[in-house]
């Protein structure tokens, strides 16, 4: 396949615990913050005696079916995430500078506490309500709300690249003499092994891996094992192989924890740092002897994007390896330095007052985040978006900047306040 016809990400949006968009799912990240809480905004707190802990998306009762031209009828009787994947995917096709896409979404929410209680009852969940991925003291997962998507295109049509996809293999090991439900070391090396090799990468070159460990008592070490295995059993490896374990830092998200987890990933690639893992404290036994080369970084590490292979597997055997490229950005040699000194307007239009001021107030507040390319798709957002969408965005606002005195690279999720209100209350 030709560099042009690359499958690549060119969109990412979602709505994780305490997150309320990619921005500030990254700065949680980087922050180290556990992201499960403990409250009674689904269920009482003491009812079956469920652990209270879990990650939970904030705002599902808030949906704009307005903008989406869906009927309040409809609006009230459709599930919450579904009326959550419909705002993200909206936001994801506006991240991505309208192309022609392939959409990729997941989801995930609980509102019924008896699948909490099932999950502690057969020992997948935590009773402590605790994320300790590969640690000595693990004793299951935490259950999280997720929503997210990402888009996908060639790479010739993107206005905006994240990573290029490289591989995306899938194997399925039901049948074991241990029972369908007790994870297979051994396919899941096979897993990856087929992966990096028909997409003709060696493995020696990928330097980061995102884990699908949950903090179960025999999924992790099976898992470390394969990933040892087969990325670092070769000889020739002289770095420690980064380990990211995103369960930690929000629960298991299940339906929507693959496309976390290559969200957390490309949060890497872009801000060129691994958020740390937390509730580490001490590795399990059975994983010590892989750790290193493997490394399961507790706090922020500095990073060289390259490419990156994240794992999704499922309870009953079916396993997903995904490998990526972070995007080798060209470095801007100044020949347009003259031009940029001239100012620029920038029209900012929104569907409500909190909409322009959210914009305004992003752009105030983050001047590093404010580069030329997120101008050049904000200028494209707002000349395309009213057209298209009925609803209209009456509000509207502008800017003069000029881009030559703009900082680095950054990317935002300011389509929030562009587009649908995200907090319009659907019981009206």
């Amino acid at each position: 396949m030709s560099a042009d016809k690359d499958i690549v990400i060119t969109g990412m949006s979602g709505r994780f615990p305490m997150s309320d968009n990619i921005d500030e799912f990254a700065k949680n990240l980087f922050d180290g913050i556990d992201m499960v809480s403990e409250d009674d905004s689904r269920w009482p707190l003491d009812l079956y005696g469920i652990c209270p802990r879990m990650g939970k998306v904030r705002n599902v009762d808030k949906f704009d079916g307005f903008f989406f031209g869906l009927m309040q009828q409809l609006v009230d009787e459709i599930d919450p995430q579904s009326r959550i994947l419909l705002e993200t995917t909206y936001e994801a096709i506006v991240d991505s500078g309208n192309v022609e896409y392939a959409i990729v979404g997941g989801t995930h929410m609980t509102f019924e506490p008896f699948l909490n209680q099932i999950g502690q009852e057969v020992s997948l969940c935590s009773p402590r309500g605790v994320s300790a991925v590969l640690d000595q003291n693990a004793d299951g997962f935490v259950k999280a709300d997720g929503v997210a998507c990402l888009l996908l295109t060639h790479r010739q049509r993107a206005r905006r690249v994240y990573a290029t996809a490289l591989a995306s293999r899938l194997n399925i090991d039901g049948k074991k003499t241990k029972g369908m439900f007790f994870p297979a070391s051994e396919s899941q090396q096979d897993l990856m092994v087929m992966a990096y090799k028909e997409a003709g990468v060696d493995p020696l070159k990928v330097n980061l891996i995102e884990a699908h460990c949950t903090g179960t008592r025999a999924g992790d070490p099976q898992e470390v094992k394969a990933i040892y295995n087969a990325y670092c059993a070769l000889p020739g490896r002289t770095e420690p192989l980064p380990l990211g374990l995103l369960k930690s830092n929000i629960g298991h998200t299940e339906g929507c924890s693959g496309i976390a987890a290559i969200i957390k990933v490309l949060i890497a690639f872009e801000n060129e740092c691994i958020p740390p893992n937390l509730n580490l404290k001490q590795i399990k036994d059975e994983c010590k002897q892989y750790c290193p080369p493997l490394y399961p970084n507790t706090e922020k590490l500095p990073y060289t994007p390259g490419i990156a292979g994240i794992n999704n597997f499922g309870i009953g055997g079916l396993n997903g390896h995904v490998l990526i490229e972070c995007n080798h950005k060209v470095q801007d040699d100044g020949a347009f330095r003259i031009a940029e000194t001239v100012p620029r307007i920038i029209n900012v239009c929104a569907r409500t007052e909190e909409g322009i001021k959210y914009i305004m107030d992003f752009i105030q507040n983050n001047p590093q985040k404010i580069s030329r390319e997120f101008l050049a798709l904000l200028t494209d957002t707002m000349r395309v978006e009213p057209s298209v969408n009925s609803a209209g965005f009456p509000y509207r606002e502008n800017l003069k900047t000029s881009m030559g005195t703009v900082p680095g690279f950054g990317r935002t999720m300011a389509c929030n306040g562009c587009s649908f209100d995200a907090n319009q209350d659907i019981r009206r």
